[in-house]
């Protein structure tokens, strides 16, 4: 039974033993300036790309390596001030002279205001990302994930303008 059972293992492990897991690529972002386009749409522009790492690998690249760029589509609830939701469209962009570039649209994300124990508040973005990704000679299909954080607005809501205190992004390519 023991032979038996190892045998079963061994049966369901082989096929894994060629599989690779999927590209995964994580860029890191500070600064930026996150700003209303409307009072149901946001950009971010000017946002410096800080670290590349693949697959949870130490980074690849570090320093100032790139910028990232993106513009929501319109909130289908809420607002730039409340907080809201978004679904496809839009436009996100990640460029380095590192051949690893990002082109993508959002597929659906969220914009929330955060009310801190002193009475200010943080923004967060986090939002769902499809496109494309040129890394280190190819291009992939892929999904993502992004976060981005707003710097504390103070005691008011957020008035048109904040500038970023950073985000992250992790693009997965798709089999």
């Amino acid at each position: 039974m023991k032979i038996l059972s190892s045998l079963l293992l061994l049966a369901t492990a082989i096929p894994c033993l060629g599989q690779q897991q999927p590209l995964e690529v994580n860029f890191s972002n500070v600064s930026g300036e996150i700003y209303a386009v409307t009072p149901r749409q946001l950009r971010l522009v000017s946002a410096d790309v800080m670290s590349i790492s693949e697959n949870g690998d130490s980074f690849l690249e570090a320093g100032l390596v790139g910028g990232i760029t993106f513009t929501t589509p319109p909130f289908v609830s809420g607002s730039v001030a409340a907080g809201g939701t978004f679904d496809a469209g839009g436009e996100f962009y990640i460029f380095s002279p590192y051949d690893a570039d990002v082109t993508a649209t959002f597929a659906a994300g969220t914009w929330k205001r955060h009310l801190l124990p002193d009475g200010t508040s943080n923004y967060l973005l986090m939002a769902q990302i499809t496109g494309t990704m040129f890394f280190e000679g190819t291009t992939y299909d892929i999904h993502g994930l992004t976060v981005q954080i707003s710097l504390n607005t103070g005691s008011g809501e957020f008035l048109g303008s904040n500038n970023s205190s950073g985000g992250s992004t992790d693009a997965t390519a798709l089999p």
